[in-house]
């Protein structure tokens, strides 16, 4: 069992009550985790003719990740989806950053799928501008994301 002595190990640690009730609250952790309180139950399917073991107690996101499981392995993790929000609001200040003509450009563009012909004939502008411009408005949101990404650092 783990029953470490703070006194011994740390001299003078009693003054700091506070920081050896929060090794003490460690250790019950510690000792709940050797005595591996797993005792698993088995229950039969009939229909599929399986049988499926059952926990007894919640497992920790720790022994998840050391088993290599995680619960909803299907889709992306939460750091996954935080991470795809901010860059979601980053694009979205880099395109509101954008004179309305190229907003308007890359909307017809990107969410509509137009051709750079079609967006010309709309905005009546040749084909050539509206180029030009698309490439333009692309290198402004370029930049803008790059110079987020070198303030982070």
């Amino acid at each position: 069992m783990y029953y470490p002595d703070y006194e011994k190990l740390y001299p003078g640690i009693e003054k700091r009550p506070d920081i050896l009730r929060v090794l003490r609250a460690s250790d019950r952790k510690m000792r709940y985790m050797e005595k591996g309180l797993k005792s698993e139950r088995s229950v039969w399917d009939r229909k599929k003719q399986t049988i499926a073991s059952l926990p007894s107690r919640e497992i920790s996101l720790e022994e998840l990740m050391e088993d290599g499981r995680q619960q909803f392995s299907n889709g992306p993790t939460l750091d996954e989806q935080v991470q795809h929000q901010e860059e979601l609001r980053h694009l979205h200040q880099a395109l509101c950053s954008l004179e309305r003509e190229y907003q308007l450009l890359l909307y017809f563009r990107y969410w509509k799928d137009m051709s750079q012909e079609d967006v010309a004939k709309m905005l009546s502008l040749t084909q050539q501008a509206v180029s030009y411009r698309e490439r333009y408005a692309l290198q402004r949101l370029k930049d803008f994301v790059q110079n987020r990404e070198k303030k982070k650092f």
